[in-house]
């Protein structure tokens, strides 16, 4: 079982922002992942597979990438212990990129309120 996060130079954007994959190998087979970071190859340390403190955001970010290594270790872990080994897919679906939480706003929240509580008893008026 070995666990690498890589940035894909290959892949970068217009902007120069290159993502960065996890591979993960166990029992013949190999997980590779989009991990939803990007950043430029200067902010990048391969060696410690992390980002660099020029990275904005770097200790969140590698607290990320942690908090992936973990959480794909104790899955595997735990379908291992059950007797099974898990598929790419099967593990895939633990670590998909962090998606944005899109807020709403105090208009939104209102109209939301306002329609539910139609719904509920009715119109009036």
């Amino acid at each position: 079982m070995k666990l690498t996060f890589r940035l894909i130079e290959e892949k970068a954007d217009k902007s120069g922002l290159c993502p960065v994959f996890i591979d993960f190998t166990y029992s013949g087979k190999r997980l590779r992942a989009y991990t939803g970071e990007k950043c430029k190859p200067s902010e990048w340390e391969p060696k410690k597979m992390r980002f660099r403190r020029s990275f904005d955001g770097y200790l969140s970010a590698n607290d990320y990438l942690e908090n992936l290594s973990v959480k794909l270790h104790s899955a595997y872990r735990s379908f291992v212990s059950s007797g099974i080994v898990p598929t790419p897919g099967e593990l895939r679906e633990l670590i998909k990129p962090r998606e944005s939480i899109k807020e709403k706003t105090l208009i939104q929240e209102f109209e939301s309120f306002v329609s539910e509580k139609k719904r509920r008893f009715g119109k009036t008026r």
